[in-house]
């Protein structure tokens, strides 16, 4: 699980280039990435992020090393909700199309959608 997390962690880097920052900021050359691993989730980095403490919490096998994943996945809650507001912000109806076709952080049903967006072609589906 960990060499996943970090293998998606990764990958999600490479997608966002210049474009990652620590803070959650917007700069006037933002776009909107919405391929690779933003195609399945729109908080890969984040995901990956939850995995990885996850994976390490269960191999401590620790009572703390347990609440720091709890807190840890608490913490990316809120960034999200931080992400999202700041990002539907600036990118207004676009960001509303990308989250509509895209899950936060459930990839699992991002995968799913992925690949029926690719078996209709990218067509919208009627809900």
């Amino acid at each position: 699980v960990w060499v996943m997390a970090v293998a998606l962690r990764m990958w999600a880097l490479a997608h966002l280039a210049e474009q990652f920052s620590s803070l959650i900021e917007i700069r006037p050359s933002h776009r909107l990435v919405d391929k690779g691993p933003y195609s399945m989730v729109r908080h890969p980095l984040h995901l990956a992020f939850g995995l990885e403490v996850s994976a390490f919490a269960v191999v401590a096998f620790s009572v703390w090393a347990a609440i720091t994943g709890l807190l840890v996945w608490i913490v990316i809650a809120v960034r999200n909700r931080a992400e999202e507001a700041a990002l539907r912000s600036h990118f207004r109806s676009s960001y509303d199309d990308y989250a509509a076709r895209v899950p936060a952080m459930n990839l699992p049903l991002g995968l799913l959608k992925r690949g029926l967006r690719a078996r209709d072609g990218g067509r919208k589906r009627p809900d």
